[in-house]
């Protein structure tokens, strides 16, 4: 998240003739957020709109104080209003964004970091966080879309990391390894390119190298759950459920409904010995998603090793 720069304002002023006093308030807040003292910022920006009520750029500082506090309804409330000055406030388009995701309101947020790129396609903040959206709802090929060109703006690893592990969703499993290679040749701790070059590990059957790259993607919680579910199927298919029962009890308490992780649970069981369990898991991942062969074949394995297949 950037925040509104001097010199943004120092144009604004000249254009519209604010007062020199609720400029110079406004950048000294802009200062004192940027060193964590919001209280301090707080009151240089309301003095701000105390001298010109109807100057933008505090109230979408404001918006970033109440961010900072987790105050999320005032934050939104003064984005909004900073954008009813100024229709064309970029920054505070992006920034609303980030207060809508942050508040599960996905559609509305992609919609303000739209917003916010039309006016300035070059605004790198609103580009990454409208791709980190995407990722999350799986759109990946929009996604990328996305990465692709904030890669030409920005010498940023993760952006890399990220275009990788969405060449591989997409399909594009070569292209993503040459990328996930290209970053952490240069960033060996990214862990969009560790979990990518990890998948294809697996996917080669190369189960120690897969285990190393997932093992440290896990550690980042930029991509904990994903990296844990596979080092959890690793450890599983080695012929090693115990291994995972750490990992399959976190996968189970943060994502209950996800058909993957009952799915993967349903194998743990019946590694370990408890083939009631694993129909009831594979049950339930078929309730999701009622194409899932794998569940099917858990199921009928769980009943051939003594599972109460009657019901």
């Amino acid at each position: 998240m950037r925040f509104v720069l001097p010199c943004l304002l120092v144009a604004c002023a000249s254009a519209g003739g604010l007062p020199p006093a609720a400029i110079d308030h406004n950048q000294q807040g802009v200062t004192q957020l940027a060193d964590g003292s919001l209280d301090d910022a707080e009151a240089r920006f309301r003095l701000a709109l105390e001298y010109h009520p109807r100057f933008a750029e505090p109230h979408a500082n404001l918006g970033l104080v109440m961010l900072r506090r987790g105050d999320l309804t005032r934050a939104e409330d003064h984005l909004r209003t900073a954008i009813q000055l100024d229709a064309n406030f970029d920054e505070a388009w992006s920034n609303l964004g980030v207060v809508l995701s942050r508040q599960g309101r996905d559609d509305e947020a992609a919609e303000a970091f739209t917003r916010a790129l039309s006016i300035d396609p070059g605004l790198a903040d609103a580009r990454r966080n409208l791709a980190d959206l995407w990722i999350r709802q799986e759109r990946f090929a929009e996604a990328r879309a996305q990465l692709m060109r904030l890669v030409q703006i920005t010498d940023n690893g993760r952006a890399e990391g990220q275009l990788a592990y969405c060449e591989l969703r997409i399909g594009r499993p070569a292209e993503a390894r040459r990328r996930a290679e290209a970053v952490l040749t240069r960033m060996p701790s990214d862990p969009y390119a560790r979990l990518v070059r990890g998948i294809i590990h697996v996917t080669h059957g190369n189960h120690a190298s897969a285990l190393d790259d997932l093992l440290r993607a896990e550690r980042s919680d930029v991509v904990t759950f994903e990296a844990r579910l596979r080092v959890a199927a690793v450890q599983i298919a080695q012929g090693n459920p115990s291994a995972a029962t750490a990992r399959i009890d976190w996968l189970l308490r943060h994502a209950p409904e996800n058909a993957a992780v009952r799915l993967l649970a349903g194998w743990h069981a019946l590694g370990v010995g408890r083939p009631d369990d694993a129909r009831t898991l594979g049950e339930g991942a078929l309730y999701v998603d009622p194409g899932l062969s794998a569940a099917e074949d858990l199921i009928a394995q769980a009943c051939a090793l003594g599972a109460n297949c009657d019901s």
